[in-house]
């Protein structure tokens, strides 16, 4: 390589390695295309330093020279094969000597395709990152990214990559050291190349409890499946494009006119969401109810004759819907007070979960087999010790074994409100929208079953876009003793549905929002005028 080539070179690794806001050129780009051979030879000892550096636990500041980061993005841009074992090694280190580098958006932006363009198809050495639970959760996390764009980039097959996701989604139903936020990840991996082959392992990740709702939701998951496989290919494709151009210098007139662009759809996007906000709490909003209008607790009575005064419904039987609330144990002709008596020893040890109260309840299960509400206290302390697959577990045993009892029947239909399948849900409850409905032989109902129920349908009618008649269930529970923080929770969750609802279903929810026809089918006709 002759003098000024040499020249040439030092002075753009020069610049790089001390300017912090240096972008590449079109002369640049040539220059490195030209001489890659030369230029991978001078950039992998520099890697390997700083490597030997972090391994030798000598921490990096940010104020150093930038060689370290220019010289991994110029050897990914030239796809230089012998940069990934020293990536892999680098996946190796703790993440604060890789932040402290690298800087902190490192290992989420760049890692990854840094990986993906040298890896040359060896993604199985990736395998042991990937599962190693002892590693940071985004490093593993940049593995599968970048398999996912080799996927896109045909440097492997999807077929095999997909029996991999498989795989890793698995585990995480039935092994206990893969967490939320890890079952999050895997399945955002699989989204991003179309989650349609790993559909009924997502839904039943979900349905456990399995997956850290905050990162990725199940509407999320069937967002993506709504589109095409290919989609999710180019937008992979697209991201790669946007790594290569990222570091690339553009005419000034087109830099500022992108910039003026992002500000603008910035300030749009603010600006539409506030207004989004205000609406969704006027839509939301408990409409005042009339002094002329019946009663929202359903007794047949105008307001201002029934509960115009009242805070609470008393703790006394309230007529509802056909039905009778109590508020006092019902009776049991199936269980002698003994028992009765050892069901109020286990509830009170629920109240007071200790170390031992799972294994007490299973205990007594060997010797009282038949009692659903027993099977229903296991689930419950398994849900609050976050044992969620022993849960689902016992949930199934439950519905199994009694078929019509309703705290089973009502947490099985929540399990598949959580997989995204409100219809099958609604089905575990045969249909019905109010407990006359489900169970027409009775007459009285407990406050906590007319709590789970109305509880259940307003999540329901939430999950299925029936904001209208979710505030009817809302309205129910408030009246109810406790009763106000399920129909929070409910408002809760629709102010996200609506918060990142698509614009043009969002504007056919609100312009459809009417005061009328606010009851579940089946109530309507107990309201008395």
């Amino acid at each position: 390589m002759n003098n000024q080539i040499t020249t040439e070179l030092d002075q753009l690794l020069n610049d790089l390695f001390t300017q912090t806001e240096k972008k590449l050129s079109s002369q640049d780009l040539s220059l490195i295309e030209k001489h890659k051979n030369e230029l991978c030879q001078r950039l992998l000892p520099i890697v390997q330093h700083h490597l030997d550096r972090c391994s030798a636990e000598i921490y990096l500041e940010l104020n150093d020279p930038n060689d370290f980061y220019w010289s991994i993005i110029l050897l990914a841009r030239l796809k230089e094969p012998l940069l990934f074992p020293l990536m892999h090694k680098l996946c190796l280190l703790p993440r604060e000597f890789i932040d402290n580098g690298l800087g902190g958006d490192f290992v989420t932006e760049e890692l990854p395709k840094a990986l993906a363009l040298t890896c040359n198809g060896q993604w199985k050495i990736l395998q042991s990152i990937i599962e190693n639970d002892r590693l940071d959760v985004y490093i593993r996390s940049a593995c599968l990214d970048a398999c996912r764009t080799m996927v896109a980039l045909n440097t492997i097959a999807r077929e095999e990559f997909v029996a991999y996701l498989k795989k890793l989604l698995l585990n995480g139903l039935e092994c206990t050291d893969s967490t939320e936020e890890w079952n999050a990840f895997v399945i955002i991996t699989c989204c991003d190349i179309w989650p349609g082959e790993c559909i009924k392992e997502i839904r039943e990740l979900f349905g456990a409890r399995l997956v850290d709702t905050e990162i990725i939701s199940i509407d999320n998951v069937l967002d993506d499946l709504q589109k095409k496989q290919q989609d999710c290919i180019d937008d992979i494709k697209e991201k790669i494009d946007r790594f290569f151009a990222f570091h690339v210098q553009k005419e000034p007139s087109k830099a500022q006119l992108d910039d003026n662009e992002n500000f603008k759809n910035f300030d749009e996007f603010i600006q539409e969401q506030d207004q989004r906000k205000k609406m969704i709490l006027s839509f939301l909003s408990e409409k005042k109810i009339g002094r002329n209008e019946p009663c929202s607790c359903l007794s047949g009575k105008k307001y201002k004759h029934c509960c115009i005064h009242k805070v609470n419904i008393p703790d006394d039987n309230v007529a509802i819907e056909t039905s009778t609330i109590t508020f006092d144990p019902l009776p049991s002709s199936e269980l002698s007070n003994e028992e009765l008596d050892s069901l109020d020893e286990l509830y009170s040890m629920i109240q007071n979960n200790t170390v031992h109260t799972e294994q007490v309840i299973k205990n007594f299960l060997v010797t009282h087999p038949n009692i659903p509400s027993v099977y229903n206290y296991l689930f419950v302390i398994q849900t609050q010790s976050k044992k969620y697959r022993e849960a689902i577990n016992t949930l199934k045993i439950t519905v199994e074994k009694f078929p019509t009892y309703l705290f089973g029947l009502i947490e099985y239909g929540f399990y598949f409100l959580r997989q995204g399948d409100p219809e099958r849900a609604h089905q575990i409850l045969k249909g019905a929208r109010t407990l006359n409905q489900l169970y027409p032989e009775r007459q009285t109902f407990h406050a906590s079953e007319f709590k789970a129920f109305y509880y259940f349908m307003g999540t329901y009618c939430v999950a299925i876009h029936d904001f209208k008649q979710m505030k009817t269930y809302t309205s129910i529970l408030r009246k109810l003793p406790g009763g106000s923080k399920g129909a929070m929770d409910i408002v809760e969750t629709a102010r996200r549905k609506l918060l990142n609802m698509d614009s043009g279903e969002f504007q056919s929810i609100i312009a459809s929002a009417s005061a009328t026809d606010l009851c579940p089918a089946g109530m309507q006709n107990n309201i008395q005028s």
